[in-house]
């Protein structure tokens, strides 16, 4: 039975359905659709206006379809979230609650907000004019990439080099060389994700299968390794245009370019860490002393130094951990090697814990206790926290900045 439930659980989690069948009886339609019901939001409206260099008359007549697409979408939640309102109503301890009927009416909304965000786009392309109408595949592209980079089952596989590169201020069409190679990578990620999608919706379909008390293990095994043969081609594809792109980017934007592809690809390992934030902080204090700002810069310089190893054997360990779970999934999901005291993970993962705490208690040893009261506390880690190796799921993330456009001043796009 334990068992069971790993499988369930891992189905669900491939399926964006995460939360247990007791309490995911009240979500409502899109958390249902999950990753294929992600609504087109302002950040992608903007994105794709400067995509398309639209003009200020074409921007506001964006924004007023902008508007109609958004209450659309709105009205459609809501009408599948009466109807799933309606389905629970009828359970009771005499009636059962009727999951296959709950299936169908995500299902049917999936169908009909896709019909809703290809007329918005289908108008968007009608205030085009000819060159620009030209550049709509890259728009297109982009969506699926946003879309699709936010559901990665391997690490580097959540990587967009061409959002880096605009975020860079780099003009992707700026040489006839980086033009070249940004299209290239264009096109074989977007077939990926092409892929990805498909795979998903197959899923859905199916949702019935996994997530009934005997769980099929070899639709599942099956499943889990076309999703992650999609993912390590995705991060292959990254990786090998990476080496291509990086060089042919402006000299002084080449370590940002590779330093936000690793962050991307391993976010607990590459993201500012505590030790890093207390140096950077202790650095600004503006008392301190000739002696304190020697031994603070020679500080972060041996920790950086060590922290690039660390952090390299973290990350491969991370990339050897997801190399084992496609075809040995059902032994991971139960426990596999993690709760060994020799399992690389565990020893790369405390290893870089240790040195960060050797740097923290180094600051504070620098600096006099008035100004050690100053420094960053760590953030408090509650609740469960997700193994780096497993699949990372985002899709909550977009609703929830979608949510908020209704709290925030409109922005234009």
């Amino acid at each position: 039975m334990l068992l069971h439930r790993k499988l369930a659980r891992l189905a669900l989690l491939i399926a964006v359905l995460l939360i247990p069948a007791t309490t995911r009886a009240q979500q409502q339609v899109v958390e249902q659709a999950g990753p294929l019901a992600q609504p087109i939001g302002m950040k992608t409206v903007e994105k794709m206006s400067g995509v398309l260099k639209l003009d200020a008359d074409q921007k506001g007549l964006v924004r007023s379809l902008y508007v109609g697409y958004r209450a659309s979408y709105k009205q459609l939640a809501a009408d599948g979230d009466k109807e799933l309102g309606a389905l629970r109503d009828k359970a009771d301890d005499k009636i059962p609650f009727d999951r296959k009927q709950e299936f169908k009416i995500a299902q049917e909304f999936v169908e009909k907000q896709d019909k809703l965000a290809k007329s918005f786009l289908d108008d968007l392309k009608a205030v085009l004019t000819p060159e620009q109408a030209d550049r709509f595949e890259r728009a297109e592209r982009a969506r699926r990439r946003e879309v699709g980079l936010r559901f990665s089952f391997v690490a580097g596989e959540a990587v967009d080099l061409l959002q880096i590169i605009s975020d860079l201020k780099v003009d992707r069409d700026g040489t006839a060389d980086l033009k070249e190679a940004t299209e290239q990578y264009e096109v074989e990620a977007d077939r990926s994700m092409v892929a990805k999608d498909k795979m998903l919706r197959d899923v859905f379909k199916q949702i019935d299968k996994f997530e009934g008390p005997e769980p099929d293990p070899k639709l599942i095994q099956d499943m889990l390794k076309e999703f992650f043969t999609n993912g390590n081609r995705v991060r292959d594809v990254n990786r090998q245009y990476a080496r291509k792109i990086e060089p042919l980017l402006p000299a002084e934007k080449r370590a940002a370019f590779d330093l936000e592809i690793k962050k991307l690809s391993f976010p607990r390992v590459y993201s500012e860490s505590h030790a890093q934030k207390s140096i950077k902080f202790a650095q600004g204090l503006s008392d301190l002393s000739g002696d304190q700002r020697t031994e603070l810069a020679s500080l972060a310089e041996s920790y950086g130094q060590e922290a690039e190893g660390a952090n390299a054997r973290w990350a491969a360990a991370i990339e050897d951990k997801q190399a084992k779970v496609a075809g040995n999934f059902m032994e991971m999901m139960m426990g596999g090697d993690e709760d060994k005291p020799d399992d690389p993970l565990k020893l790369a993962r405390e290893a870089r814990k240790a040195l960060d705490e050797r740097t923290v208690a180094r600051v504070s040893q620098i600096l006099k206790a008035e100004q050690r009261e100053k420094l960053p506390k760590a953030e408090e880690k509650s609740g469960y926290e997700r193994p780096e190796w497993e699949p990372d799921f985002d899709e909550r993330g977009n609703w929830d900045e979608w949510r908020k456009e209704d709290e925030e001043p409109a922005a234009k796009p």
